[in-house]
């Protein structure tokens, strides 16, 4: 069970995200349907083409949240400003995303995190698997923290 102080960043998260769903508003040039969980597992690339697969989590939302969710993936990775920078790159030669949103990312990323973990605890009923999901919230309590992600407007 995570202790009062680490659940009270993930409340902290939830009112950033809560906040940034406001400022983002809900028109049709910032919110419809998105895959809701893309990710490198989640796309298969052949002969230069990218299919997406796996749409269970498809839902409407903001599509910065999307490409949080992928950003959320490689957030670790050494060579990250370089793979963000190519992402949003791609991204926006296919559709507009203001760079004013990108101040959204980090409490987006925090709450991709968070629902992990809340899935994670649901799925994990049998007692020898609990105590995994408690140490995954606790691994990104310590993320949220660490990457400054429970503060507004904070980019990754």
């Amino acid at each position: 069970m995570l202790s009062h102080k680490e659940w009270s960043v993930f409340e902290h998260c939830a009112d950033r995200f809560r906040e940034a769903a406001v400022s983002l508003g809900s028109s049709s040039e910032v919110f419809g349907l998105i895959h809701g969980d893309f990710h490198h597992g989640n796309f298969l690339s052949q002969k230069g083409k990218i299919a997406v697969i796996d749409f269970d989590d498809c839902g409407f939302g903001h599509f910065a949240y999307d490409l949080a969710v992928l950003l959320s993936v490689i957030v670790r990775r050494p060579n990250y400003p370089e793979l963000r920078s190519t992402l949003l790159k791609g991204y926006r030669s296919i559709r507009p995303f203001p760079e004013e949103h990108e101040q959204h990312f980090g409490c987006m990323l925090a709450m991709r995190w968070i629902m992990l973990a809340v899935w994670k605890a649901g799925v994990y009923d049998p007692p020898e698997l609990h105590d995994d999901a408690q140490e995954f919230a606790r691994l990104r309590v310590k993320d949220i923290r660490e990457r400054s992600l429970h503060k507004s407007g904070v980019t990754v």
